[in-house]
C-alpha cells in the first residue's frame, strides 16, 4: 500500500484539521479556489488502527483539472501519543469529470482492512502530491493568507 509522502501528508493533516462530522470547512484563498473539506468517517477502529476519510473537493469551478479526491487518514498512535509518522494517509478514490470519472482505488472491507488496487493506489498517490503541492503553492499551507475559513 503506497501512501502519501511526508510532505504532502503534513499538508493534509494539516487542511484537514478543523473539519469535523457536523460541518464541511470550506477555504478561500485569493478568491482562486475554494476548497471543500469534508469528514466522512471519524476515528473508526479498524485491523490497522483507527481511520478517518476525509473529502477535499472544489465544487465551485469550471477548471479542467480540479479533482475531488477521498482520503483515508490511518493513525496508528496509541493514547497520548502525537507521532506524526504513526499516521498514513492514502487516497481512496479520485474523481475527474473531464477525463476518467470517478476511481476507487482503497476500500474498507467488511473486515477491518484496507484494500487496494496497487496500480491506482500508486497513480493517485501522484495526482494527490501533485494536487496538493499546487495547493501549498497557491498559499493554502498559510492560514494568514486564506481569505477565510468557514466552518
Amino acid at each position: 500500500m503506497q501512501t502519501l509522502n511526508e510532505r504532502s501528508k503534513l499538508f493534509f493533516i494539516d487542511l484537514v484539521k478543523e473539519a469535523t462530522l457536523i460541518h464541511s470547512t470550506e477555504l478561500n484563498f485569493r478568491g482562486k479556489i475554494a476548497l471543500t473539506i469534508e469528514l466522512w468517517i471519524d476515528d473508526k477502529p479498524t485491523l490497522r488502527g483507527k481511520l478517518k476519510s476525509y473529502i477535499l473537493a472544489n465544487y465551485r469551478t469550471e477548471l479542467v483539472f480540479v479533482p475531488e479526491i477521498a482520503f483515508f487518514l490511518l493513525d496508528t498512535q496509541g493514547p497520548g501519543e502525537t507521532d506524526h509518522r504513526k499516521i498514513m494517509v492514502l487516497p481512496q478514490w479520485v474523481y475527474l469529470e473531464s477525463t476518467t470519472g470517478k476511481e476507487i482505488s482503497a476500500e474498507l472491507t467488511s473486515s477491518g482492512d484496507i484494500q487496494v488496487d496497487p496500480a491506482l493506489n500508486a497513480r493517485h498517490c501522484r495526482v494527490a502530491e501533485a494536487w496538493l503541492a499546487g495547493l501549498e503553492l497557491d498559499g493554502f499551507a498559510r492560514p494568514e493568507d486564506r481569505d477565510q475559513l468557514l466552518a
